[in-house]
């Protein structure tokens, strides 16, 4: 359990990057200096013969630390955190909670989904009752919007809402937040951020060993 914690709290980390960067810009403003030029980080280089090319993306994002300015480059930064930042912390809380349940037992060769069934299965079989529907719909609704990130790039799909419909309608996000629209954008927000690592904290520490 600690080691999930920690992983936890070190997603989180990532929320003082986009803090961090806003500051930075405010001060620089303040000081008269975001004009000032600075060299990158160091140039893109090839890889070792015989292995492929990594993603342009990664070239792009290291090339960038040699914009002319400060300013241009805290900008850059400051745009692609705001867009992908709730995404890697979404990412990274899937990677802790999974890594929980792998501890516990549950095989590496399920999938998310399937892992919380067996979770879902094991803690109604050792209690004789089964988990409150408000709780398993968050966590069947949390897998289900990692589904649509891995599979469609984080746009909500028809499956999102008919899949699970009946059980993820009674979970914490959709009963206060509503169905989001088919083709839109999941938020991936410090609102819901906080309220994954909340279910994933509870099954973290209630799931019973595979």
């Amino acid at each position: 359990m600690r080691q999930f914690e920690a992983e936890v709290t070190e997603a989180f980390l990532l929320f003082q990057l986009d803090w961090f960067v806003e500051k930075a810009i405010e001060l620089m403003n303040q000081q008269g200096k975001a004009g000032y030029k600075w060299n990158g980080l160091f140039n893109a280089k090839s890889p070792p013969v015989g292995l492929p090319e990594p993603p342009d993306g990664i070239k792009q994002l290291i090339a960038a630390t040699g914009a002319p300015t400060w300013k241009d480059f805290a900008e850059a930064v400051r745009k692609k955190v705001k867009a992908h930042n709730g995404r890697m912390i979404f990412t990274l809380l899937i990677s802790a909670f999974e890594g929980r349940l792998e501890r516990l037992g549950y095989p590496t060769t399920l999938t998310l989904g399937g892992k919380v069934t067996e979770v879902l299965r094991k803690a109604q079989a050792a209690t004789g009752t089964a988990v409150p529907d408000e709780i398993a719909g968050s966590i069947v609704e949390i897998v289900d919007r990692r589904n649509d990130l891995v599979h469609a790039d984080g746009l909500v799909r028809q499956e999102y809402l008919n899949k699970h419909s009946t059980l993820v309608a009674q979970s914490y996000w959709i009963s206060n937040h509503g169905w989001p629209v088919v083709g839109s954008q999941h938020d991936f927000d410090l609102e819901y951020l906080y309220y994954t690592a909340t279910v994933f904290t509870y099954f973290a520490a209630e799931s019973p060993t595979a």
